[in-house]
């Protein structure tokens, strides 16, 4: 089987690259979910009640959830929506070229976020519509499985697409370079 040009230079095929890239991020945003949590708690006294612990556990999952949906749309549209940032050696310069996009693409990625993140929000409006609000705590394994299916889907699909287009990538990231030069 050839390897296309992408997995030659990083040494991994798309769907490796994908899932690595996901781990970091995971890792870092584990990490801030947790600090922000009990940050909340000491800053607003919530911990002192069980229903404050309860609120606060459930928006903390559902907005990891809700991140993990992100993350995967992310990875998804990462592979085809690409745009130019500034170099490393002059990082406050705006780059030439498609400008459009730097501020267009950034809304791709929030409304699959947002159409992803439905199931979860019919959830919640229909625990609020319903009175039964009080059983919140339903939204904490639906955005984790929501988050989760859209995270797996985001990351397999980014790979499949990554593989597909790799030399495309490529090319575009030349393209880039070759403007800030």
């Amino acid at each position: 089987m050839k390897k296309n040009t992408m997995e030659q230079i990083a040494g991994v095929p798309g769907r490796v690259d994908r899932w690595g890239r996901t781990r970091v991020y995971l890792a870092y945003l584990a990490i801030f979910y947790v600090l922000c949590a009990l940050l909340t708690y000491a800053l607003t006294g919530d911990w002192r009640t069980p229903a404050g612990v309860m609120r606060g556990i459930t928006c903390t999952v559902v907005g990891f959830g809700v991140v993990l949906i992100s993350l995967g749309s992310a990875e998804f549209f990462s592979t085809f929506l690409v745009y130019p940032v500034p170099s490393i050696r002059k990082p406050f310069s705006s780059p030439q070229g498609r400008a459009m996009a730097q501020g267009l693409f950034p809304f791709a990625f929030m409304l699959a976020t947002c159409v992803m993140a439905l199931p979860t929000g019919i959830v919640a409006i229909v625990l609020a519509a319903t009175g039964h609000w009080g059983m919140n705590w339903v939204l904490m394994p639906v955005s984790l499985a929501n988050g989760v299916l859209f995270l797996w889907l985001g990351v397999w699909l980014g790979g499949k697409i990554l593989d597909a287009r790799g030399l495309k990538v490529l090319a575009t990231l030349d393209n880039f370079a070759s403007l800030q030069q």
